[in-house]
């Protein structure tokens, strides 16, 4: 196997071709995962994110939140350990309702709905 020459380039080319390659794939990749909320124009759109975060850390979250009924936070079980992790953690309350439509639809289809 042959030495790599792409080493032998000057450090600001190499620079150039790494913050390119940056900018292409690993920027957008952050931009489009699931949970970034910037694409929002709102003041609580990091407090959503905290949110996403906090569900998306709690084992048995998601389908907790897919399975309960759309007025969550009126007829969840509360005693159940999985709402308590959620309620206690959470940031603010109505990010549980779109927390809850994510759980129940995808993060597409909340994207496409958002846009």
């Amino acid at each position: 196997m042959g030495r790599n020459l792409f080493y032998d380039l000057p450090i600001e080319l190499i620079n150039l071709v790494y913050k390119q390659y940056h900018t292409n794939y690993v920027l957008k990749q952050l931009l489009t995962r699931p949970g970034n909320f910037s694409f929002m124009d709102t003041d609580w759109a990091d407090i959503l994110e905290q949110d996403y975060r906090v569900v998306d850390n709690i084992p048995g979250a998601w389908e907790f939140l897919r399975v309960c009924d759309y007025n969550f936070i009126m007829y969840a079980n509360r005693r159940n350990v999985i709402f308590k992790k959620i309620y206690n953690s959470i940031n603010i309350g109505n990010s549980l309702y779109i927390l809850q439509f994510i759980a129940k639809n995808g993060w597409g289809l909340f994207r496409n709905y958002y846009n």
